[in-house]
C-alpha cells in the first residue's frame, strides 16, 4: 500500500541541520516513487521554497505533494515549540507570502510569537491549511503537552489539527479517535528507506489537498477510511468470472438509468452477503409505503396481549353470557305447595321422610374448584421456570426451591381432589334424598318438604356473576398497555413516534377512520361493554335476556371485537399526526437506518421522495454513523450529495448500454480520481469527469448553479 509522509526536509536551513538533508527535485521524486509514497509535504525549517516546489510538481510523479513549512513558535510561557503547516497547492503563493516572505531569512533566529502565529494561520481559510504540531514524545523540548495542545485546538477551533508524536504513541492516540501521523523528519536521504518503512500506510492514493482535507477534518473517518485496514467481501458478478470488492464502509453505486445498478444490488451483492451469514436489509425507494407500514407493524408487535389475562376475560365473558336463572317464584311455590297440601292418610303422617332435608349446601361447584387449581399450578410453574432459567448453575437453593414447589403442587392437587370428592358426595346425597322423597310422595300423595328450595344457590350464583363482572372490569382495565417508539425525524416537525396501544372499546366511543375497531357491529359491541361497565344488582330482574343479542356472540367474539391494538403516529409528546406521502418516504428510511441490528444495508435510490435539506441534515450523518459503528453500506444513487458527502471508500460505475460488449462495471474512488474497468478490456477513466456527468448533469450546469448561488 501507499504511504504518507508529511514531515520532509529537502534543504539544510539551520546551522544544526545536516547537509545530508539536501536533495534536488529530480532525486526527491525518485525517492518518493521508490519508497511507494502516496502523499507527502516538504516542511523545511522556517522556509517554504516555492520555486523548489514548482520544480518538483512539474516533473512526472504519481504522488500528491503539498506545500509546507516547519515553524519555530514561542509560547506565552517563553517555551519554544515546533509546528508544521501544510496547505492547499492552489494557495501556495499566498502561503509563501504569509509564512516565508523574506528572501534572506535567518532560519536559525526566526521565531514567531504564538499570538502572531495564530493570526497568520487565520489569514488562510480553514479548508486551505492543516496544522501539525510536534506532540508529547516526538521531541521532549519542542513538543506540545496535553494542556498546550488543548489551548491550540481552542484558539484554532475551526481548523484541522493533526498531531505528530512518535510511532509508539500514534496508535494509542488514533485509538481514541484523535488523528495523529508520524513523519520521517528525514536527516539523511541515503537512509530514507529505513524511515519510510515505519511510515503509516494509506489504503488508496488521495490526489488532491481538498480531498485530503475533507478526510482529515474528521479524525475518526480518516483513521477508519485511510489508515485502518478494513474488511472487504469479494462479490462475484452474475454470469461473469469477475469480482467487485465491497468494503465494510460506505460503497456507492452510480450510473445512468437502466445501467445495471439495481441488477448488481439484487443479483450479485445481496445473495453474496446472505450466503456468508450476514444480516442484510435491502430497501428500494419506490417501496416506501410497504416499508412504512412494516415499521408501524413492527411497533405493534412490541405490544403483546397477555395470554392468560386474555383467556380470563374470554372465560368471564362466556360465563356472563351463559348465565341463566329459573323464575324467582319457583322456589317460593315449592314451599307454598308443601304447606297447602293435606295429609291424606295415617301412613303419610307416620312417614317423616318427606320432611327430611340435607342441611349442607355445596356453594363451590366443580368448575370453580378446577379453575382455582389451574391458576395455582400456573403460578407455581412460572416460579419454577424463573428458578430454572435464572439459576444456571446447580446449587442448593435452586434444588431446595424446586423440591418445595413440587411438594406444593402435590398438596394443591390432593386438596383439589378432596374438594371435588366432597362436591360430588353432596350432590349425590341431595339427589338420593330427592329420589326417596319423590318415591314416598308418589305412593302417599303427600307433597314432600323441599330439600333445597334454591335460594342459597341463587344468591351464591348471583354473587359469583357479580364478582365475575367486577373481575372483568378490572382485567379489561389492566389489559390496556402502551408502547411509544421513535420511528424518525421530520424536517421542521421534529421527532416522530409511533404509539402502539392495547385498547378496550369504550361504550361511548365514536368510530373514526383511525379507529382500530371495525365499523361493522360496533353498536352491538359498545352495548355489551356498556352492560359490563354499568351492571347493577337490579339488572338481575331481567338477567335471562340482559346480555343476550341476536348474534349469539361468544366470549371470544366479543374479545376480538372489543380489544384491539391501535397504532397512532405521534408528533412530539402527544399530538397525533398524519404524515404526507413524502414524509412517509422519509420515515420509511428512518425506520431502517436507525435499526442497528443489521450487518449490511443496501439502499436502491434512497433519495427518492426526499428533499436535499433532509438528505444533508439527517441521511448523510446517519449513514456516516453506520459506517463508524462498523456496518457495511451499499448505496445506489443519482444524488451527488449522497455519493460524495458520505466519502465512500468504494465507488462503482455501472455502464451497461444495450447489448454492448464493453466494460460494464468500473471501480475506484474520488480520492484517487480513477475508475478501473473490472474486465480490464478498456482504459481507466477519470472519476471527476464521469461522476460530474452522472451526479451533477454536466460541468456547465454545475457552474451555472454555482453562479446563481454566487458561490466560488
Amino acid at each position: 500500500m501507499k504511504k504518507i509522509d508529511l514531515h520532509l526536509h529537502t534543504q539544510k536551513c539551520k546551522n544544526g541541520d545536516s547537509t545530508k538533508r539536501n536533495i534536488n527535485p529530480s532525486d526527491f521524486v525518485i525517492k518518493m516513487e521508490d519508497n511507494n509514497i502516496g502523499i507527502c509535504s516538504i516542511t523545511n525549517h522556517n522556509k517554504f521554497d516555492l520555486d523548489e516546489y514548482n520544480s518538483i510538481i512539474e516533473k512526472k510523479h504519481s504522488f500528491a505533494i503539498f506545500p509546507g513549512i516547519e515553524l519555530d513558535i514561542k509560547l506565552d510561557s517563553g517555551e519554544e515549540k515546533h509546528i508544521i503547516l501544510i496547505c492547499d497547492p492552489e494557495c501556495a503563493n499566498e502561503f509563501r507570502d504569509i509564512f516565508s516572505s523574506e528572501e534572506n531569512r535567518n532560519c536559525d533566529e526566526h521565531m514567531l510569537e504564538y499570538k502572531m502565529f495564530i493570526k497568520k494561520v487565520k489569514g488562510l481559510k480553514k479548508n486551505q491549511i492543516i496544522i501539525i504540531p510536534h506532540f508529547l514524545d516526538k521531541d521532549k523540548v519542542r513538543s506540545l503537552n496535553e494542556v498546550q495542545k488543548n489551548t491550540l485546538r481552542k484558539d484554532l477551533c475551526e481548523y484541522t489539527i493533526i498531531l505528530e508524536p512518535k510511532l509508539k504513541s500514534m496508535g494509542i492516540i488514533n485509538a481514541h479517535n484523535e488523528l495523529s501521523l508520524i513523519g520521517s523528519d528525514i536527516i539523511d536521504w541515503d537512509k530514507y528507506k529505513e524511515s519510510a518503512d515505519r511510515l503509516p500506510e494509506i489504503k488508496f492514493l488521495i490526489d488532491s489537498f481538498k480531498k485530503f482535507y475533507e478526510l482529515a477534518s474528521n479524525p475518526k473517518l480518516f483513521i477508519k477510511t485511510v489508515l485502518d485496514n478494513c474488511e472487504k467481501v469479494d462479490v462475484e458478478i452474475e454470469n461473469s468470472t469477475n469480482k467487485i470488492s465491497i468494503y465494510q464502509d460506505v460503497n456507492v453505486i452510480f450510473g445512468g438509468k437502466g445501467a445495471g445498478k439495481t441488477q448488481l444490488l439484487k443479483s450479485s451483492i445481496l445473495p453474496k452477503f446472505n450466503s456468508i451469514g450476514k444480516k442484510v436489509i435491502i430497501h428500494e425507494g419506490k417501496d416506501y409505503q410497504t416499508v412504512y407500514d412494516k415499521a408501524l407493524d413492527g411497533v405493534k408487535s412490541k405490544v403483546e396481549i397477555d395470554v392468560e389475562l386474555k383467556q380470563k376475560i374470554i372465560n368471564s365473558f362466556n360465563h356472563i353470557l351463559e348465565y341463566k336463572e329459573e323464575h324467582i317464584l319457583n322456589f317460593v311455590q315449592k314451599f307454598t305447595k308443601y304447606h297447602q297440601s293435606e295429609r291424606k292418610n295415617k301412613n303419610a303422617n307416620l312417614i317423616k321422610k318427606t320432611d327430611s332435608i340435607y342441611a349442607q349446601n355445596c356453594v363451590n361447584q366443580s368448575d370453580d374448584i378446577l379453575s382455582v387449581c389451574r391458576e395455582n399450578i400456573r403460578s407455581i410453574n412460572k416460579v419454577s421456570s424463573i428458578n430454572t432459567n435464572n439459576r444456571k448453575d446447580v446449587n442448593k437453593h435452586k434444588k431446595t426451591l424446586s423440591d418445595e414447589l413440587n411438594i406444593l403442587k402435590r398438596e394443591i392437587t390432593e386438596k383439589t381432589l378432596n374438594d371435588l370428592k366432597l362436591c360430588f358426595s353432596i350432590n349425590k346425597t341431595n339427589k338420593l334424598l330427592s329420589n326417596i322423597k319423590g318415591s314416598v310422595s308418589k305412593k302417599t300423595g303427600q307433597v314432600a318438604k323441599p330439600n333445597n328450595i334454591g335460594f342459597a344457590e341463587l344468591i351464591s350464583r348471583r354473587l359469583k356473576v357479580l364478582m365475575e363482572i367486577k373481575a372483568t372490569r378490572h382485567n379489561l382495565h389492566h389489559i390496556e398497555n402502551t408502547t411509544k417508539i421513535k420511528i424518525g425525524f421530520l424536517p421542521d416537525k421534529g421527532e416522530i413516534f409511533v404509539k402502539a396501544s392495547i385498547r378496550v372499546l369504550k361504550y361511548d366511543e365514536t368510530w373514526e377512520t383511525s379507529s382500530p375497531f371495525t365499523r361493522k357491529g360496533i353498536d352491538d359491541n359498545r352495548k355489551f361493554i356498556e352492560k359490563i361497565t354499568n351492571f347493577r344488582y337490579k339488572n338481575f330482574t331481567s338477567i335471562n335476556s340482559f346480555f343476550n343479542d341476536d348474534l349469539n356472540s361468544t366470549g371470544e367474539d366479543y374479545f376480538v371485537n372489543c380489544v384491539r391494538v391501535a397504532c397512532d403516529v405521534i408528533k412530539g409528546n402527544s399530538e397525533r399526526y398524519e404524515p404526507s406521502e413524502g414524509e412517509k418516504s422519509i420515515l420509511s428510511i428512518t425506520s431502517l437506518i436507525e435499526d442497528f441490528s443489521y450487518d449490511c444495508y443496501l439502499f436502491d435510490e434512497i433519495e427518492r421522495g426526499l428533499g436535499n435539506k433532509y438528505i444533508s441534515e439527517y441521511i448523510i450523518p446517519q449513514i456516516n454513523h453506520l459506517r463508524d459503528i462498523g456496518k457495511t453500506i451499499i448505496l445506489s444513487t443519482h444524488n451527488a450529495n449522497i455519493a460524495i458527502s458520505t466519502l465512500p471508500t468504494q465507488t462503482i460505475l455501472c455502464n451497461y448500454i444495450g447489448d454492448s460488449n464493453g466494460d460494464i462495471y468500473y471501480v475506484g474512488n474520488m480520492y484517487s480520481n480513477e475508475l478501473v474497468p473490472i474486465n480490464k478490456n478498456s482504459e481507466s477513466i477519470n472519476w471527476d469527469e464521469i461522476s460530474l456527468k452522472h451526479l451533477e448533469g454536466s460541468k456547465e450546469l454545475f457552474k451555472r448553479r454555482s453562479n446563481i448561488w454566487n458561490i466560488e
